[in-house]
């Protein structure tokens, strides 16, 4: 449902979005990744963040932070940073960063939460594209 200001036509409806992504989709699938996995205040060594850290940032294993509060603080700087990784990818990377952390957890319940949630962003954001079953 599009909101008043779209329905009162005093600001434009968003136009779907193939080739870009907005900050607030950015923000919408950081949240997305961050709810699903922000498990506490301990490293996940046998899960899905240090293979994030190895095959997706490519960055060296003994720099892997010792808490999850380390690792979420230097993704999201990465993430965030116009200096460092996400605003400087392309948008289709951010999107490869999704599909990439869909495709290697294997907890199935968060994996499909996760989709759930940024398909939601997406759909929010007006982009084309969604996680499909």
């Amino acid at each position: 449902m599009a909101i008043f200001s779209e329905r009162h036509n005093i600001v434009p409806k968003k136009a779907i979005l193939l080739n870009d992504i907005t900050r607030e989709m950015r923000i919408g699938l950081w949240n997305a990744f961050y709810k699903n996995y922000h498990i506490g205040d301990f490293c996940d060594v046998d899960g899905v963040l240090p293979i994030i850290w190895e095959k997706f940032l490519k960055l060296t294993l003994n720099r892997l932070p010792h808490s999850q509060h380390g690792f979420f603080s230097e993704v999201q700087d990465n993430f965030f940073s116009s200096t460092r990784f996400i605003f400087d990818w392309p948008w289709w990377k951010v999107f490869d960063f999704i599909e990439f952390v869909n495709q290697e957890d294997t907890y199935t319940n968060r994996k499909n939460q996760f989709r759930s949630d940024c398909n939601l962003a997406l759909e929010q954001e007006s982009s084309g594209y969604r996680f499909i079953e």
